[in-house]
């Protein structure tokens, strides 16, 4: 069902999942992400743990990744990696609903359309809080909604840094019934496997395999994808990349008719009931 590769570029990174079409691995935020889609719409998870790269402690179990971004022609589901928290007052979760906000009504006909808009004014939100920054840092931004009622799938990459470089925007295929996937590669692959390879993978493995034909489905599998990386159990397959995965699992639907939370996000103990 899955394809998994290691990007020949940075082989180091071993343990990072990538997009099957992607050469652009997950690195800077601590994260794990599931995104399914099916003709009725669109199930994206996430896990909810912040981790400081520098010092190894965990922020918080409780940070949002994933976030509802209204338009006038659809509405989409934004889950984010590379660099979620930038010194320490510019936090992404907090940019991105302001950013989006503005742009509720901009012309965009598509999703990538969209995201190029959405990309480029986080890019200029950064540079004005962030002016003669020396350090390169990325930020991608994968998008999954609908547009005029069309389905619709884009990533964006924002790098920021002294020299500047374009916002990049890549339309990606919708792979109906798949899960796309960041995160630990050793147990996304093992989620999949034809074959059991680890007896306490079996209950995540047993509702991974299953064909996904409806929303309800997707739901459980991309919550079982999330929930195998955070299981301790599992940790010790992968210790280094699972040590950065854990906390509150996310999870949101999109379809023709909107965005709506499964799982709310849970910031510092409360519910997130708003749509962001």
């Amino acid at each position: 069902m899955q394809e998994i590769i290691i990007d020949p570029l940075y082989p180091e990174r071993s343990g990072v999942f990538l997009f099957p079409r992607d050469a652009i691995p997950f690195v800077d935020m601590a994260t794990a992400i599931a995104r399914i889609y099916i003709p009725a719409g669109f199930v994206v998870a996430a896990d909810g743990r912040e981790l400081n790269a520098e010092t190894g402690f965990i922020s918080s179990d409780y940070q949002q990744k994933i976030f509802g971004l209204c338009h006038q022609r659809g509405e989409l589901a934004c889950s984010v990696t590379g660099a979620g928290r930038i010194g320490e007052h510019y936090k992404l979760s907090h940019e991105i609903p302001k950013v989006a906000a503005a742009l509720g009504d901009c012309d965009a006909l598509t999703v990538e359309e969209y995201g190029e808009h959405l990309g480029n004014e986080l890019k200029r939100s950064i540079g004005k809080r962030l002016s003669g920054v020396k350090k390169t840092f990325s930020i991608i931004l994968l998008l999954d909604g609908f547009i005029d009622g069309q389905p619709g799938r884009a990533k964006v990459t924002i790098k920021c840094g002294p020299v500047p470089v374009p916002v990049g925007v890549e339309y990606q295929d919708l792979l109906p019934g798949m899960s796309i996937g960041f995160g630990s590669r050793i147990i996304h692959e093992a989620l999949f496997a034809p074959i059991l390879q680890h007896e306490p993978l079996r209950p995540y493995w047993t509702l991974c395999r299953q064909e996904v034909s409806t929303l309800d489905q997707a739901a459980v599998v991309a919550h079982k994808i999330i929930a195998a990386q955070c299981d301790p159990r599992m940790a010790m397959l992968d210790p280094k990349r699972c040590a950065s995965i854990g906390g509150h699992i996310h999870i949101a639907e999109i379809t023709a008719n909107g965005f709506a939370w499964r799982i709310p996000p849970c910031m510092n103990g409360s519910i997130v009931s708003s749509r962001s």
